[in-house]
């Protein structure tokens, strides 16, 4: 297209931005909208194949339904005719920055943290598609936007699934980036998530090494190279990245897709890890840069090589139809027969009971491992998108996740858009509670800044609030400070602010701290009594045992901080439990010489019950009150006994008959525990 042509009346080509095997992507505005887009128009010998562009025109809906930061947003395909041919073109998301080519021809290879940096985005963009269903196929750091501020945004999500839909039903040909190929790609074969897993893994090798894995003269040699050879560990080219770096590529970049990662996520969550925690090659000026271009790649020559080097393999003798036998089998690298060693039956025997040594031994340990682990366990949360947030939004955000933030860098670029800019770790990520997320933010150097409210009373600063026009948000809290105080306030003192945003103050109720106080767990079994204390955050230790005629076996009989006291969280309690009453040796009854036997009785020994009976003194301080009586057994409360009194009573008897030795009773007043009572 000529650069001044109008598409529709409202698109004006601006300028040319870029060409691939495929589309040429052009600069243009749209005059309805008022701003900047991308136009990928794709080339004319694939516009006139109807069945190509269905499915090309199938995937673009499918792609224009992700919405991620992280990825080109899709706002439109069209069909026209120009100069009397079809034009079909694709109306994206325009980005103002660089490739990821750029970057990479720019520094020759990127710092490790960088690259992680990167990739955690292209890894987010992928999960995102992945999750929808949609697999790139054609991930290259030409595919791989980097805006000014710093995003990371994967482009052509789409077109080569569409073309591989379209290839695997008719000719089985591949299509993508040969030099970033998978090699199911270059056999043809069934791709999924893992084929992109693949591709990326090619790409974290360039950023790394500042080279391709596999180069060649023709894309034919470099498909074989994705399939049958090795790829020369990135370290040996750049001796600085770490090994931890080094096993990811290695992993993402297996030949067979069950031996790499199976998710992008697993990826994401082995490089935010690293995060917080040979053969000769081709030189740049070697390299066809058209082979660089999304293409369809003929897989049938692929194979016909394969087998042709498979038929032509050197055997050590002149049998040429050797088949593996239980005395030899065929070695496909060293191109010859192996012996196989012989071995007798002792050597497996003991080679089972050592593995079986080994194992169990093994399995303890984890096992102890994972228990002092889960102990320490910190709580991950996923964390949210904060790019285009104002800086208190941002804040407020982050604290309900339990995430601090904190500003890297400020700028006072008028050009972009005031607010959050970047962030470190990225959107999505899980991070651990009370981690820091590091911000870019981008302020107008004109405003004003706010002063510190905190230790101010509330009703003492909302009409200086009120005539700087913003509006306030108050959360009370139990705390010592006197009523109405202000504890804290976000965005803190010093942060800019402009008209209509919300500042977030934390006020103190007066009220003081909280107080816990122990429940009353007597009569509980150990462990329902043990969950209920460590739910209120007390620390049970080992119980101590006593045998006991009142109290149920396994139940508890007493507590080292009684209910109803204070505690503070992590304080430690003690319990004992009963082991049951004491056994004693059963005495046989004497018989009287000549005594008449008599028919037998029934021995069954019968529960020991007793009358309760207890005085309860009345509230003075309201009219009536209400007396309850609750029965505990195993943890399980029933009311026996409850009855509303006039104060002018002063003082009530509440007696029960026949209640069983060892129950345990609750007294309430007003529907407040008062007093704990064993029947005996």
């Amino acid at each position: 297209m000529e650069i001044g042509t109008i598409l529709l009346d409202r698109y004006e080509i601006l300028e040319k931005i870029g060409e691939g095997g495929m589309a040429t992507v052009y600069k243009a505005k749209c005059h309805t909208l008022d701003r900047l887009v991308a136009i990928k128009a794709l080339k004319s010998e694939y516009a006139e194949d109807e069945d190509f562009v269905k499915k090309f025109m199938m995937e673009c809906q499918s792609a224009a339904k992700l919405n991620h930061p992280n990825i080109v947003g899709i706002y439109d395909f069209h069909e026209i005719t120009n100069n009397d041919k079809p034009l079909y073109f694709i109306v994206m998301e325009y980005i103002d920055g660089i490739t990821l080519k750029d970057l990479i021809a720019q520094k020759g290879k990127i710092s490790e943290p960088e690259a992680i940096n990167i990739s955690l985005q292209i890894l987010e963009a992928l999960k995102e598609a992945h999750a929808n269903g949609i697999v790139h196929r054609d991930i290259k750091p030409h595919n791989i936007m980097i805006s000014k501020s710093g995003i990371i945004k994967v482009t052509d999500f789409g077109i080569a699934r569409a073309t591989t839909n379209h290839t695997m039903t008719t000719t089985m040909d591949a299509i993508g980036s040969v030099h970033y190929f998978s090699p199911e790609q270059a056999r043809g074969a069934f791709t999924d998530q893992r084929t992109d897993i693949y591709s990326f893994g090619i790409v974290l090798y360039e950023m790394l090494t500042g080279v391709r894995p596999f180069v060649g003269e023709n894309p034919i040699t470099i498909a074989m190279k994705h399939i049958q050879e090795e790829i020369v560990p990135p370290s040996e080219l750049n001796p600085e990245i770490s090994d931890a770096i080094e096993r990811v590529v290695l992993k993402c970049t297996m030949k067979k897709q069950a031996e790499r990662y199976q998710n992008a996520e697993e990826v994401i969550m082995d490089l935010s890890a690293i995060q917080s925690g040979a053969r000769s090659f081709y030189t740049s000026e070697d390299i066809d840069e058209s082979l660089e271009q999304t293409r369809i790649i003929n897989t049938v020559e692929v194979e016909d090589i394969l087998d042709k080097k498979k038929s032509n393999i050197f055997l050590d003798d002149d049998d040429d139809d050797f088949e593996d036998t239980d005395d030899y089998y065929y070695d496909d690298k060293q191109k010859k027969r192996i012996v196989k060693k012989k071995s007798g039956i002792l050597p497996v025997i003991l080679g089972v009971i050592l593995a079986f040594v080994i194992s169990t031994a093994l399995y303890v340990g984890y096992t102890k491992l994972k228990q002092g682990q889960k102990a320490n366990e910190v709580k991950e949360v996923t964390l949210n998108n904060l790019i285009g947030m104002s800086e208190a939004d941002a804040r407020q955000a982050l604290e309900e996740l339990n995430l601090k933030m904190e500003i890297e860098s400020e700028t006072t670029d008028t050009t972009k858009p005031f607010g959050i800019l970047n962030q470190k770790p990225q959107a999505g990520i899980n991070v651990k509670e009370g981690s820091t997320v590091y911000v870019v933010l981008n302020v107008d150097s004109d405003q004003e800044r706010l002063e510190s409210f905190v230790g101010q009373k509330i009703e003492d600063i909302e009409n200086k609030i009120s005539k700087m026009a913003l509006k306030i948000e108050v959360q009370y809290v139990d705390s010592e400070e006197e009523e109405n105080t202000i504890i804290s306030q976000n965005p803190i003192a010093g942060s800019t602010y402009t008209e209509g945003d919300t500042i977030y103050l934390t006020v103190s109720n007066g009220k003081g701290a909280e107080e816990k106080t122990v429940p009353n767990v007597l009569g509980y079994k150990f462990e329902l009594a043990k969950s209920t204390l460590e739910g209120e955050g007390l620390i049970v230790l080992d119980p101590e045992y006593a045998k006991s005629d009142e109290t149920a076996k396994d139940a508890v009989i007493s507590q080292s901080i009684q209910a109803g006291e204070k505690f503070e969280e992590g304080d430690k309690i003690k319990l004992t439990v009963s082991e049951g009453p004491e056994e004693k040796p059963e005495e046989e009854p004497e018989q009287k010489p000549n005594e008449t036997e008599k028919p037998e009785e029934n021995t069954e020994t019968k529960p020991k019950t007793a009358d309760f009976k207890v005085a309860v003194p009345l509230p003075q301080d309201v009219d009536e009150s209400l007396i309850k009586l609750v029965k505990v057994v195993d943890g399980q409360r029933t009311t026996v006994f409850e009855q509303t009194y006039s104060k002018s009573e002063e003082v009530v008897y509440v007696s029960l008959k026949g209640e069983p030795v060892g129950e345990i009773l609750e007294l309430y007043i007003n529907d407040n525990f008062a007093e704990t009572f064993t029947v005996k």
